[in-house]
């Protein structure tokens, strides 16, 4: 099934099943994690964002923040600083942690 494009969110009656092209972020609120979609609807899923960590590491997004993973395919803007921020497409900003700048960098200057 290397195909399958999407990713099963739990929700209060069962799956909600969201295409990887269509999440902007995905953000963890303690044990609880937003992911913000491109409708403009919020997701709230009650696993923590390590959970679905893995699985969207290994599709378009990367790890910014440790709250943070960002599809880079919905990134419009970096803004330099200490580590910086991301704007995204629908004009959230996003914070990018010292730690994770250099990595980030180098897969933007990729594209």
């Amino acid at each position: 099934l290397k195909d399958f494009n999407k990713i099963a969110l739990p929700s209060d009656d069962g799956l909600v099943l969201i295409p990887f092209s269509d999440i902007i972020k995905c953000q963890a609120d303690r044990a609880y994690c937003n992911f913000h979609i491109k409708n403009g609807k919020t997701i709230l899923v009650s696993k923590s964002m390590k959970e679905f960590e893995q699985v969207l590491l290994n599709q378009n997004f990367v790890k910014v923040h440790k709250s943070t993973i960002v599809n880079i395919n919905f990134v419009s803007k970096y803004i330099s600083g200490r580590g910086g921020y991301l704007k995204m497409i629908d004009d959230s900003l996003v914070t990018v942690s010292v730690r994770k700048k250099d990595e980030l960098m180098k897969i933007l200057k990729r594209y």
